[in-house]
């Protein structure tokens, strides 16, 4: 209902000639169960003048995620007015935080407050123009709520429009605005200094709720007159710095290195190279590295896993990109069968209220996914094999991956500039598939809903090893692989993420990537109490041997005396007539990628001979 001041007090202001306070209200609407664009909404007071100062909502983007809203305004109803901008006004666009699709956000304030005459209708259409963020909305496949009352004023909403441009997409009716609008009465304003130095107009009521102080009626925020608070070097895993205050460092996981302190004197600790108990090789701090949860073998701060010396994996293999196994007993306390160990979705050490939330990555064509590997080695790899871990949920421990596709990438599938240097999306290049014992499983002690119940880890995603044949060589550089599977079942093939217990993000150089209508990066939305989102890595082990010497024109890789013979000759024509990436000798990136130019360059390279 609505708060009125004691009449004693109103007699009180009326005598010193003051104008009346506002007062801070707000009226809620229902959760929503679709949606992801814009909603139109329209306020009716009941008595008083009302100012709108702030509103949370649902967004479809996962939890952390920045949305940036357009709060549109017109006076009078909507009806009619909701398939372009004629009639609206663009009060201002605000950014929100996605708390994920079924939590309500936290307050998004408003700069500019928009006024609510009593006496008619005032209309707000609110619409997220950050892709993939779109306000989401009561109605679909129910019958909606439109109207919404209390003391002081009534809410209809009906219609909502999707995608991420206002006016656009399509409209859905009746679609009704799911959140929270907070207003004042009696419409009286002022400047607001909040304690991370923004400022907005607000009432001095709504102003003392934020923990703001309020710099009088009818100030305003034109230019930004707050203190600003103290700001430092805010060190981030990664080894980067950024200088922040000291909230917003903790905000994004930084570690702050105290105030008025600059990133160039900082010396943020610099990740490096990890060597795994299963020879695999991830990008960690020191003491991340040697946690007892890991278990690694730091090498160095700065130091990659294409480089370092000795290597981590075995000599048969060139690269494996990150372990897969959590050990033979879950979280919770399951074991795995005999023989058999778990790898169990990750949450971070000490943290029981979010963990990651995705199995595993859709690789079933059209879909790919792609993850990248460096070459170090002076003379290049001979790639032999690539293993690719996947599973189908509900089978057995006998494999039903039937197939796999490969190509070998110079650069970032989707990036300007990259290429295609092997293979195609419909060759099957899989020789054979074996069980790894090792079973895939959700995280077993973080539910998935905050409050919610565990999943108990079980064996209906055993991981399969599939091995396809290269057979081809690539000189130095960075390659990304780019691979599709099938399999017999319905359900996937899918392709699980590099995993270690206690670390969410199993390496701080994670950047997979999956091909859906286009290239994303593979982000696990996370589970629990308010997740966020994390970047993936994919397992996966190139097989092969490192090309020693550096000599491009040894294409037989003989040894004997003299090392560069006729048969290197026969053997650079039949990589040509194969299309293979060896007898791209120039390094050149255009179409065809193979020209009478690779021919002069293997010659100049035999005429040099071998040092």
């Amino acid at each position: 209902m609505r708060r009125r001041l004691p009449s004693r007090t109103l007699l009180t202001v009326a005598i010193a000639g003051l104008p009346l306070p506002a007062l801070a209200q707000s009226i809620s609407t229902l959760p929503p169960n679709n949606g992801s664009g814009g909603v139109f909404l329209q306020l009716t007071p009941t008595g008083s003048n009302l100012t709108v100062e702030s509103f949370a909502t649902y967004f479809s983007s996962v939890a952390g995620t920045p949305v940036s809203v357009e709060v549109w305004v017109r006076p009078g109803a909507y009806a009619g007015f909701t398939a372009s901008n004629v009639g609206w006004t663009l009060s201002e666009t605000v950014v929100g935080t996605s708390a994920g699709t079924t939590t309500l956000s936290s307050t998004i304030n408003l700069a500019n407050p928009i006024a609510i005459p009593a006496g008619g209708p005032t209309s707000i259409y609110l619409h997220a123009i950050t892709a993939g963020g779109g306000i989401r909305y009561q109605g679909t496949g129910t019958t909606a709520t439109t109207t919404f009352s209390n003391a002081d004023v009534t809410l209809f909403s009906d219609i909502s429009r999707t995608g991420a441009v206002s006016f656009g997409g399509t409209q859905f009716t009746p679609r009704a605005f799911s959140g929270t609008i907070n207003y004042s009465i009696g419409g009286i304003t002022g400047r607001c200094c909040r304690t991370d130095g923004t400022c907005v107009v607000t009432s001095a009521a709504n102003c003392a709720n934020q923990g703001g102080t309020y710099g009088g009626d009818g100030t305003n925020c034109s230019p930004n007159p707050c203190p600003q608070p103290p700001s430092g070097a805010c060190c981030f895993e990664a080894g980067t710095c950024s200088v922040l205050t000291a909230a917003n460092c903790a905000a994004q996981g930084g570690t702050y290195s105290g105030d008025g302190t600059a990133c160039a004197s900082a010396n943020c600790p610099q990740p490096g190279a990890c060597c795994l108990p299963d020879g695999s090789c991830v990008i960690l701090t020191s003491a991340k590295c040697t946690a007892a949860t890991t278990g690694g073998t730091y090498r160095g701060d700065g130091t990659t896993c294409g480089a370092v010396s000795p290597r981590c994996w075995s000599s048969s293999t060139l690269w494996k990109n990150g372990p897969l196994s959590t050990g033979a007993t879950a979280q919770s306390g399951l074991a795995a069968p005999s023989g058999a160990t778990w790898s169990e979705v990750s949450n971070n050490t000490g943290q029981t209220t979010v963990a990651n939330t995705t199995a595993g990555y859709s690789a079933l064509a059209p879909i790919r996914n792609a993850d990248n590997f460096t070459i170090t080695d002076a003379g290049g790899w001979q790639v032999d094999k690539v293993i690719l871990p996947t599973y189908q949920t509900g089978s057995t421990t006998v494999p039903t991956i039937t197939g796999a596709t490969l190509q070998i990438w110079n650069g970032r599938p989707g990036d300007a500039g990259s290429s295609v240097v092997f293979g195609d999306t419909v060759t099957n290049r899989m020789s054979s598939v074996v069980f790894s014992d090792i079973y895939r499983c959700f995280n077993s002690i973080v539910p998935p809903t905050c409050g919610g119940a565990a999943t108990v880890p079980d064996t209906t995603r055993p991981i399969m090893l599939a091995e396809l044949d290269v057979n081809t060589v690539l000189p130095p550089g960075t390659y990304w692989l780019d691979w599709s599977l099938s399999g017999s079942l319905a359900s996937g093939p899918w392709s699980p993420p590099t995993t270690i217990r206690g670390l969410r993000a199993a390496s701080l150089a994670n950047n997979g990537r999956q091909f859906n209508a286009a290239w994303v990066d593979t982000a696990d939305a996370g589970q629990g109490c308010t997740p966020t989102a994390v970047i993936q890595d994919f397992a996966f082990e190139i097989r092969g041997s490192a090309l020693g010497g550096g000599c491009y024109a040894n294409c037989d890789q003989s040894t004997g005396t003299p090392l560069l013979t006729a048969n290197d000759f026969q053997c650079f024509l039949n990589k040509y007539a194969a299309n293979d990436t060896y007898a791209n000798c120039d390094g050149s990136t255009g179409t065809p990628l193979l020209t009478a130019n690779d021919f002069q360059c293997f010659l100049n390279k035999f005429a040099a001979g071998c040092t």
